[in-house]
């Protein structure tokens, strides 16, 4: 999706879609030709949110040859249609009948004497509105250890996903979920579908994080954020979000 064009193409075919309730013995699904959709992935909101901006930015070149331009700057009213627009379109891919994954760039932001890891996003009360529109919202971090049956030293990378810690970083707990869990989208869906579907006294609160959330500046590459639909500086991190 290299325009906003084209993501208003696919939204548009995901919303005319017709809901199967179990065209290949997996359960329900969107029917998009013959493909079963049960999981959207956004990659990323951030990225999105660039192209409506890009978009509007683009204005017709001065002799009628149809072609466009790019203007220099945005008046604030233009900026407040750009979160408005971001907004909308976030809740319309929440909308569908299917799981949605959403991923961010991270970045740090000043909260008065604090610093705060959120979604880089346009518009200085968005990163956390947003949220308001998932199940869940984790920050996706990088570690390496070393095995004490590793005679060579060699390092082992863990990839996990926080979603409870403390307000340095701006996420949402899932009940039912721990506060960390291992970055396996695969078996991420899986277990909340299994959450959603269970009865609501099976449902445990998320237990308190037993070590403090991870430095952020010990991460060596870009981390991303998270958040999950049904489910300042700016610095080009990553962060995810789920459905």
């Amino acid at each position: 999706l290299d325009t906003a064009d084209n993501l208003r193409s696919t939204l548009r075919d995901l919303r005319l879609a017709k809901v199967d309730p179990n065209p290949d013995g997996k359960g329900p699904a969107l029917m998009v030709g013959d493909i079963p959709v049960r999981t959207v992935v956004l990659d990323s909101v951030t990225d999105l949110q660039v192209m409506l901006r890009d978009e509007m930015m683009s204005v017709p070149s001065e002799g009628g040859s149809g072609g466009k331009s790019s203007k220099e700057t945005m008046t604030m009213q233009e900026w407040g249609i750009l979160i408005d627009r971001t907004m909308r379109l976030v809740r319309a891919f929440r909308d569908l009948p299917c799981n949605l994954l959403a991923l961010f760039l991270a970045e740090e932001a000043s909260d008065g004497d604090n610093v705060i890891i959120r979604p880089q996003l346009y518009g200085k009360k968005l990163p956390g509105q947003i949220q308001q529109f998932f199940s869940g919202s984790g920050y996706l971090y990088r570690s390496e250890s070393v095995s004490d049956d590793d005679e060579d030293g060699n390092k082992t990378t863990k990839r996990t996903i926080l979603w409870d810690g403390d307000r340095r970083f701006l996420v949402k707990p899932v009940p039912g979920f721990p506060a960390r869990t291992t970055a396996d989208f695969g078996k991420l869906l899986s277990d909340w579908t299994d959450l959603r579907n269970s009865p609501p006294e099976t449902v445990a609160e998320a237990p308190e994080p037993k070590e403090g959330p991870p430095e952020a500046e010990d991460s060596t590459e870009p981390v991303e954020t998270k958040q999950g639909a049904k489910k300042s500086s700016r610095r080009r991190r990553r962060t995810r979000s789920e459905d």
